[in-house]
């Protein structure tokens, strides 16, 4: 049986690795898609307002192998926006994912919270937030067990897997975020239940297969280094039980309008990365930004020989809503004609 798991996982990753590495989708524009990983982001960009966030991410280009399977293919839209109640502020989001990984197919809805707690001001004056989050929903995942080619023919396990290569389970993630003008950290860990990815129709009993608990770090620093440029370094470590991943990174943001930046990740190789702010619009309610980029990686490992490179497509878009109160409804008072007066 751990022959087919083993095989299992060469065909839908196309290269050898543990079946235990690392499950969660990589976004190289993972500092314009914080949500994804750490829900404590939540409702904390931009000030008031809403933002939407896009990335689609085409990972080694052209791979395929001799089975049909393909390259993983992933895109990911999250919306959140800052609120309040009373004096206290809080955020809430929508997360939603699909990832394609070989043979394998998931699709991921999660809802998030965040609470936003401003710290006393630093000596300088600067504003200061403690931010906790939560994110919770189902994660939907299947085989196209139908395409498998079992090394033991006539195994009922992967009979198992063709007629029930189909489960639901339920997610549940938490995070923590120090932010300040300047600067930022975050500890956030998901898949805390450890939920179990149940392909054989409850047929086979182990517990191998589940989501793994991962758990990412993220930093970042903006230094202005004159008043039109600012170098944004930034880093995501992540780890599960088996694996550990790091990506280190600096942007150049040019007027606020253009950046450029590199990125490079342990046992993947350098990403190149680029965009801009294509339009901004001020309006009495707030300021309307949307801001597309694009990145182009590198594969510095074997796969460099069999793929075109990784190709990814952001788009970041904030704008303001603000609710207009509603004029007074007519009260009833019996000293009036009608027993109504406005």
């Amino acid at each position: 049986m751990n022959r087919i798991i083993l095989s299992l996982a060469i065909m839908a990753i196309g290269c050898v690795q543990q079946v235990f590495a690392q499950q969660d989708a990589m976004f190289t524009h993972y500092m314009f898609n914080q949500v994804v990983y750490n829900p404590a982001f939540v409702g904390a960009e931009m000030g008031d307002n809403f933002c939407i966030n896009l990335v689609h991410h085409n990972q080694w280009m052209g791979y395929s192998d001799e089975f049909g399977s393909a390259a993983p293919l992933t895109t990911t839209f999250n919306i959140h926006k800052p609120l309040k109640l009373g004096k206290h502020k809080l955020g809430a989001g929508l997360i939603v994912w699909t990832d394609g990984l070989g043979f394998q197919a998931t699709t991921t809805v999660m809802g998030a919270l965040s609470y936003h707690y401003q710290l006393p001001s630093t000596i300088a004056g600067g504003k200061r937030w403690l931010i906790g989050g939560i994110n919770f929903g189902m994660v939907q995942t299947g085989i196209e067990g139908s395409k498998l080619r079992p090394i033991d023919e006539g195994d009922p396990i992967i009979n198992w897997l063709i007629a029930n290569g189909n489960t639901a389970a339920f997610d549940l993630g938490a995070g923590l975020l120090y932010k300040t003008e300047k600067y930022y950290v975050g500890l956030s860990t998901l898949h805390i239940p450890q939920s179990k990815v149940d392909w054989f129709g409850g047929n086979y009993n182990t517990t191998e297969n589940k989501l793994n608990r991962h758990i990412y770090i993220n930093a970042g620093y903006d230094y202005a280094l004159t008043d039109n440029l600012v170098l944004k370094p930034r880093t995501l470590l992540k780890f599960d039980r088996a694996v550990w991943q790091i990506d280190l990174g600096i942007l150049a943001e040019f007027n606020d309008l253009f950046w450029g930046g590199l990125n490079v990740r342990r046992g993947e190789g350098i990403m190149l990365l680029a965009g801009v702010q294509a339009w901004q619009r001020k309006t009495p309610k707030g300021t309307h930004v949307l801001k597309i980029g694009a990145s182009y990686d590198i594969s510095l490992n074997k796969l460099r020989t069999v793929s075109a490179g990784t190709f990814e497509l952001m788009a970041n878009y904030c704008f303001p809503i603000k609710l207009t109160p509603k004029p007074p409804k007519p009260e009833q008072d019996v000293r009036f004609l009608g027993g109504y007066t406005l």
